[in-house]
């Protein structure tokens, strides 16, 4: 059976040969029809019985990872708990994260959570998650992991920039409040303090309701943080800006080569 297994796995690899070579071309079309042909010999010849869909969805992170480095692809399951980010609130450890050269990487733990109560730092990556390699690990899979019932323990190892060795800390789940105004306060007599953590659908709220109440207290100066923002919706952070400038200045455009791409 192995020696049957070899010629099988051999054969396949003649043809990933010739359809390497038919593809060769720079039309990119005759390049799709190799990824067809492609496809239905996967399905139909490869030695083993495959999961297309896991298969495919490989196949599109790997387009979009040519581009630039804030394309990517999110698969349907993935996107509702992506959202939820922008929205609600949820039960877990509480960091903001991106999947960079196949490690969690922290963009941001959310203030006054676990993760923030426990030293993690933007740019920590988590190697493993309960003593399990966390290499190459979905952004599903994270979420299924990371996320669970208040009080319930997690532990993570960190690999830290400048540290020698990963080091383990245990987390306890608590409930994540997803806010975009860490904090606001009068710095002195009339200098106030905002930071902005994140652009969700309610950070300009968020934002002007912060800016009355230190007006309130004699604020007329004030001191806006981005540091470790993580990003998010283009409009609330326009909407920001559009309080500071004048009205005809150009705040921000987009340009693509679709109809209805480029707008000021």
């Amino acid at each position: 059976m192995k020696k049957y297994s070899k010629y099988i796995i051999s054969l396949f690899v003649v043809i990933l040969l010739i359809l390497s070579i038919s593809a060769s071309g720079n039309d990119p079309f005759n390049k799709l029809k190799t990824i067809a042909q492609l496809v239905r010999i996967i399905y139909e010849k490869y030695v083993e019985e495959v999961d297309m869909n896991k298969v495919l969805n490989g196949a599109l992170r790997g387009m979009l990872d040519e581009l630039d480095p804030h394309s990517s692809f999110i698969p349907a399951e993935d996107l509702e708990s992506i959202d939820e980010v922008f929205r609600g609130d949820f039960e877990g450890i509480g960091i903001e994260f991106s999947l960079i050269d196949g490690y969690i990487t922290v963009i941001s733990p959310i203030p006054d959570t676990p993760s923030d109560r426990a030293g993690i730092i933007s740019g920590d990556k988590i190697t493993k998650i309960d003593g399990e390699s966390a290499y190459k690990i979905t952004q599903k899979d994270v979420v299924k992991k990371l996320r669970g019932p208040k009080g319930t323990k997690v532990v993570v190892t960190i690999a830290r920039a400048g540290m020698e060795d990963a080091f383990e800390t245990t987390l306890v789940r608590d409930k994540i409040p997803i806010r975009s105004i860490a904090s606001s306060f009068i710095i002195n007599d009339d200098v106030g303090y905002i930071k902005v953590t994140r652009f969700s659908n309610n950070t300009f709220d968020e934002f002007t309701g912060a800016i009355n109440d230190l007006q309130d207290d004699g604020m007329k100066k004030l001191l806006i943080d981005l540091r470790n923002n993580g990003g998010g919706l283009l409009d609330q952070a326009v909407k920001m800006v559009d309080l500071f400038v004048e009205t005809n200045d150009t705040i921000v455009f987009t340009q693509g080569r679709i109809r209805g791409s480029n707008s000021i």
